[in-house]
């Protein structure tokens, strides 16, 4: 089963994005990536198995910050806390589940120009969006998967993401998952002063190809 997995990519110089572009396939966004570095919860404390602990939020991970604005609380737990859980034997965050229209709000570093994650729900056929508060991205998560399964989804951009927002939409109680993070780097766009000077260039070859064309 897929963990539910975050990725966030610092810029690099190379290629450019004009906008989001939305991966729904882990490993066509993977494909972007020139590095990357895997984090989880297991180093965070937590009572013997099967146990967890509540932390309030904002909860600070490796420079990510998890924030539940509706309950200012995120678990950690052992994996089988649930019994109906498992995640590899890895420890996770979930929050929400307290209130309904649940979120959660995950605060990346600067220089985050890609988000990916495997998300999740404790509820089976919740609904929910998925949004790059930054620039307004979203993404429509319908049918949630519930404990032992996981989709993917994926945001590259050509400005820096600084905030996701993954939220449930349906009125339910539904809780969110989350087992590891990865960090890692990405091809970025051009800074403005590059498209400043390919703008420049194209200009003076069309100014030339109209100086060389034939009178009629």
């Amino acid at each position: 089963m897929k963990s539910f997995t975050l990725f966030l990519l610092s810029a690099a110089a190379g290629v450019g994005l004009f906008g989001d572009v939305i991966y729904t396939s882990q490993a066509t966004f993977e494909a972007a990536l020139s590095g990357s570095t895997t984090v989880g919860f297991n180093g965070i404390s937590v009572p013997s198995s099967p146990g967890y602990v509540a932390y309030s939020t904002p909860l600070v991970v490796d420079g990510i910050s998890f924030f539940d604005p509706g309950t200012s609380t995120v678990n950690v737990n052992v994996y089988d806390y649930y019994t109906s859980s498992d995640y590899g034997g890895n420890q996770y965050l979930i929050t929400g589940g307290a209130t309904t229209n649940n979120e959660i709000d995950i605060f990346l570093p600067a220089n985050t120009y890609a988000f990916g994650m495997n998300y999740g729900s404790d509820t089976q056929g919740a609904t929910a969006a998925i949004t790059d508060v930054s620039s307004g991205a979203v993404f429509n998560a319908n049918n949630l998967p519930g404990f032992y399964s996981t989709n993917f989804v994926g945001f590259i951009s050509s400005s820096p993401i600084s905030e996701i927002s993954y939220a449930i939409t349906d009125g339910s109680n539904a809780a969110f998952v989350v087992t590891g993070v990865i960090t890692g780097t990405v091809a970025t766009a051009p800074e403005p002063s590059s498209w400043l000077l390919l703008g420049t260039a194209l200009a003076c070859l069309m100014a030339l190809a109209r100086r060389r064309k034939p009178a009629c």
